[in-house]
């Protein structure tokens, strides 16, 4: 009987810096070249400062996270250049947890200033170049590919790289407007839609409330959560699906979080908060995925340069193809 081979999935959600303008130099057109350098002097400096290192924490959460060191690798796909980013981070903070070896004869409990410590966060840096030749300065931003393996949350890899973006290259991840998400989305025909409602609400009944806490101040809160799946929408109905605000006014809800992802592979991604007015942040990605064997996960075959490589260099050629239609 044939062994059934596993297979894990490598996800690629590509991501845009800013727009920064940078003067044009009349001995020296600003280049790819001249940006990646940039970019390699900026990380020497951190791999180098005595400073403390950047440390990033979700809301509410007590670990946090933090880049160690950052390894910039040149790579290039065809006859563009790109670096590869093998940052080191660490959780800290940990107020709970243990470590156990495999035969269960030592346990160490963490400690707050123990670090859980990887090497092996992944990620692709590419620079774009706007030029206009109607005035004196260029628009640069970036491309961040980031290299999702099966070890680790996509969560954890996305706050890392915009952990990095923002507070060591001075480049943030770009959010978007409403006016530019909606003409993007006119560009397309059809996208599969998830939406997700949630609050947090206050409980002043009596209802359950055990004897012994009656005569002290009680508060309790209970969350609801409502998510929602659509396949193959038409753009018009998503855009309906955007523009309605009764599931704030009619349900009480207070967080409604979307996400379009449209034929091509692009992903919108919107938060809207509610509390006496809407707040809203849109951000804009791509998203591809490579199939690798269980075998290569094990091995860590996929953290070798080549290996990285070969996975990406489909996703980036696609990318950039679709940037120029």
């Amino acid at each position: 009987m044939e062994e059934f081979l596993k297979q894990y999935d490598i996800k690629i959600p590509v991501y845009v810096s800013e727009r920064v303008k940078l003067e044009k130099n009349n001995l020296f057109a600003n280049s790819s070249a001249t940006l990646l350098q940039q970019v390699r002097d900026i990380i020497a400096n951190y791999n180098s400062s005595p400073q403390k290192k950047v440390l990033t924490a979700k809301r509410n959460k007590t670990d946090k996270i933090g880049i160690k060191s950052i390894n910039a690798i040149d790579i290039s796909f065809n006859t563009d250049d790109c670096l590869l980013l093998q940052v080191t981070a660490y959780k800290t903070n940990l107020l709970d947890g243990y470590y156990q070896d495999g035969e269960e004869k030592q346990q160490i409990n963490f400690q707050q200033l123990d670090k859980l410590c990887s090497d092996t966060y992944f990620y692709v840096l590419y620079p774009l170049i706007r030029r206009n030749h109607n005035s004196n300065e260029d628009e640069v931003y970036w491309q961040l590919f980031i290299y999702e393996d099966p070890s680790k949350s996509d969560e954890e890899m996305v706050q890392i790289g915009r952990s990095m973006m923002r507070h060591i290259l001075k480049t943030p991840i770009k959010n978007i407007k409403s006016e530019k998400l909606i003409e993007d989305l006119k560009a397309h025909k059809l996208a599969d839609v998830e939406i997700v409602l949630s609050s947090f609400d206050e409980d002043d009944s009596s209802d359950g409330k055990p004897v012994y806490v009656k005569d002290y101040q009680y508060s309790c809160k209970f969350k609801r959560e409502k998510k929602i799946s659509l396949s193959g929408m038409k753009i018009q109905d998503v855009l309906e699906i955007y523009n309605d605000r009764t599931d704030f006014d009619a349900s009480n809800y207070t967080k409604r979080q979307l996400k379009f992802l449209t034929e091509d592979r692009h992903t919108y991604s919107i938060v809207q908060e509610y509390k006496d007015k809407i707040k809203e942040a849109i951000e804009d990605s791509f998203n591809y995925k490579e199939s690798v064997s269980e075998e290569d996960v094990k091995s860590k075959k996929i953290f070798e340069v080549d290996e990285i490589k070969k996975h990406m260099e489909g996703v980036f050629c696609n990318y950039l193809a679709n940037q120029t239609k």
